[in-house]
């Protein structure tokens, strides 16, 4: 998991070219979420990871945050 976050946050410095924290929140949330897609989602389409075809990013903002939510639940899961 700790490789998958450290794929996942290059993607993010490569895609912005290291601009990301100039960016504002909506957009930095839509390309975490696509480079999380293009680095854990197995098998998703294209409308989900690739920002060039993404048209309803109201999904990809909601299929992001089920994901983190799921992840909070294992993470604490995993403590106790």
């Amino acid at each position: 998991m700790a490789y998958d976050q450290s794929v996942m946050a290059q993607r993010v410095v490569d895609i912005t070219d290291g601009k990301g924290v100039y960016m504002d929140a909506n957009n930095t949330e839509l390309i975490t979420a696509a480079a999380l897609f293009q680095t854990v989602g197995k098998g998703l389409p294209d409308t989900l990871t690739d920002l060039h075809k993404i048209s309803r990013t109201d999904l990809v903002f909601e299929i992001f945050e089920d994901y983190n939510e799921w992840l909070d639940n294992f993470h604490n899961k995993q403590i106790l």
